[in-house]
């Protein structure tokens, strides 16, 4: 479980890298991008109204709004990293413990199918039917419900939600 947690951290690291290098490119190289930007515009104008109501709004806007903003998203992208590292060991087990659940679930749906042949071929009685196809009914049932308390727990997204703030940033959209 570390040995994935820290590939994705490594996986992170190198994409934070790739776009400060790509950003320094960008800065150096500032006329040669608006150059191709224009001529892609140009001659790909599907955008071309987009383009101007995005650029017209940006003229519009105050700098340091804009400035602003992206610091605040500087700041909800390093809690949010910070919140995936912390947690990536725990989603990791959560995943371990939900794939012997279903292997469990499989299992247990095999032993209702070989219950339900075995009572077909007049081999157990009513009896024994029932009261082995009710035990089994009540595992399976308890097997999903704890599958789906696994996955509702587990889901990376709610907590990339929380650290992210989602709720602030709609404000900003907004």
């Amino acid at each position: 479980m570390k040995e994935t947690s820290d590939s994705f951290d490594d996986a992170l690291d190198k994409i934070e890298v790739f776009v400060a290098k790509i950003s320094d490119w960008t800065i150096v190289h500032r006329n040669l991008v608006v150059g191709i930007s224009g001529g892609l515009i140009l001659f790909y104008g599907g955008f071309f109204g987009n383009t101007l109501l995005l650029l017209q709004t940006i003229g519009n806007t105050d700098g340091k709004i804009i400035s602003d903003s992206l610091s605040k998203l500087a700041v909800d992208y390093k809690l949010t990293r910070k919140a995936i590292r912390e947690q990536m060991p725990e989603l990791l087990k959560a995943k371990d413990t939900l794939v012997e659940m279903f292997a469990q679930e499989r299992d247990t749906i095999s032993r209702i199918v070989d219950l339900e042949r075995r009572y077909a071929s007049k081999s157990i009685s009513v009896d024994e039917f029932s009261s082995s196809m009710s035990s089994l009914k009540d595992e399976l049932k308890n097997l999903q419900v704890h599958i789906a308390k696994i996955r509702a727990c587990s889901s990376a997204f709610s907590s990339i939600y929380a650290a992210a703030n989602v709720p602030e940033l709609q404000v900003y959209v907004n």
